[in-house]
């Protein structure tokens, strides 16, 4: 189990639509866990937010975790024509997230975010918002798992500044490095979503991310806590390391 620092450039988010953001449960003075699904899940179950739990509780430890509404689209080619593309998931995504991680902290409590997916990459774009917005570092905190924009590997962050109009998708670089506030970012090694190969004329390498796909970008939440417990640190630079 493999872990990455906030090293690379900001990605650029889509601007911010209209919407109608449903109401996280706000009880003032505590701390709370905020657990946001994957593409094509848009609604976290109780074991999925369980799941989510044990990497929460070792980063605001007490927290207690809900879950939160996102769209999670991947129209066409993950969650079907029916749901939204990804960019305008991304888009969506990040003004309901950031609404609720405000509200949360106007309430008086910490929060901490868990993303899993393309909720890790909302979360890296909710970050510059929130400090815009003057919410304090000691605020919020992030933890991240399967990121596909992470700093070294992510797919989104390997392919900028592409953007595949017809998918409805555009890889927008990776979390940001200068972000204020704390952020882990586990990642299972052979995940092709955020451990995609920095060679991809290497077949043998692209095979193996396509099976980390299958395999291992979904196991995050079946993970021990002694596996998660035992996450290899990744040196990144003179300041930011990983767990």
């Amino acid at each position: 189990l493999i872990s990455a620092g906030l090293l690379a450039a900001t990605p650029v988010a889509t601007a911010r639509p209209e919407l109608v953001l449903r109401a996280v449960q706000l009880t003032a003075g505590q701390d709370v866990g905020l657990v946001v699904g994957g593409t094509g899940t848009p609604i976290p179950s109780q074991d999925y937010i369980d799941g989510a739990n044990a990497y929460i509780q070792r980063i605001l430890p007490g927290a207690v975790s809900q879950g939160v509404f996102t769209p999670e689209g991947g129209s066409p080619i993950y969650t079907g024509v029916k749901s939204l593309p990804f960019d305008t998931s991304f888009a969506q995504g990040t003004t309901i997230l950031t609404a609720d991680i405000e509200n949360q902290v106007a309430a008086g409590n910490t929060v901490a975010v868990f993303g899993e997916s393309q909720s890790s990459t909302i979360s890296g774009m909710v970050m510059p918002e929130l400090a815009q917005d003057g919410i304090a570092a000691d605020a919020v905190k992030f933890v991240l798992v399967g990121n596909p924009s992470n700093p070294d590997g992510g797919l989104l962050e390997r392919f900028a500044p592409l953007s595949l109009p017809a998918l409805g998708i555009t890889f927008d670089g990776a979390t940001p490095a200068d972000s204020i506030y704390q952020t882990d970012i586990y990642t299972q090694e052979y995940d092709g979503f955020a451990d995609f190969p920095k060679y991809p004329i290497n077949l043998l390498s692209d095979l193996t991310a396509y099976l980390g796909i299958v395999f291992n970008h979904i196991a995050y939440l079946g993970l021990t806590p002694d596996q998660i417990d035992t996450a290899i640190r990744l040196p990144t630079s003179a300041t930011d390391s990983l767990i």
